[in-house]
């Protein structure tokens, strides 16, 4: 079940503080990326064949994945821009990222920044978001990158 809020997340995850997470080994784990899925790790031509991140979204990620592939729109994943990283929100400094839990990836973050149009398909939008996928390209702050299963 998705987090709904930042303080939810503080509470049922724990409290990072000065960047540091003390729980971080109780809720992050390696997901292997299905084979079917090719994508290099952003600013780079290395392969990225697993992503660190919250177990909570091993699940709904997976769920993501297996309709990506069956619905052939896999290959517009490309490449992988990161999941886990304790930073706060860009330009509200103060208030955590869902990113800082390992709840949020991005992709194709070189090609899409922050402000950027959308690349992505609407049937590829559509597969996270009809899993429960929030997306930034929604956001009134364009982030096309952006895919978050929590309270954003």
């Amino acid at each position: 079940m998705k987090v709904k809020t930042l303080a939810e997340a503080n509470l049922k995850y724990g409290v990072i503080e000065n960047k540091i997470w003390a729980d971080e080994p109780k809720w992050m784990v390696l997901l292997k990326i299905p084979k079917e899925i090719s994508v290099v790790a952003d600013y780079t031509t290395k392969i990225q064949t697993k992503i660190y991140l919250n177990k909570d979204i091993i699940d709904p990620l997976n769920q993501v994945f297996t309709n990506l592939i069956k619905n052939n729109l896999q290959k517009e994943l490309k490449i992988f821009s990161g999941c886990f990283c304790i930073r706060d929100v860009r330009g509200f400094p103060g208030i955590l990222s869902a990113h800082a839990y390992g709840l949020a990836l991005d992709w194709r973050g070189s090609e899409m920044p922050l402000g950027a149009n959308s690349l992505w398909t609407p049937e590829f939008v559509k597969t996270w978001k009809d899993i429960g996928w929030s997306w930034g390209g929604d956001f009134s702050r364009k982030d096309p990158m952006h895919f978050s299963y929590c309270w954003e």
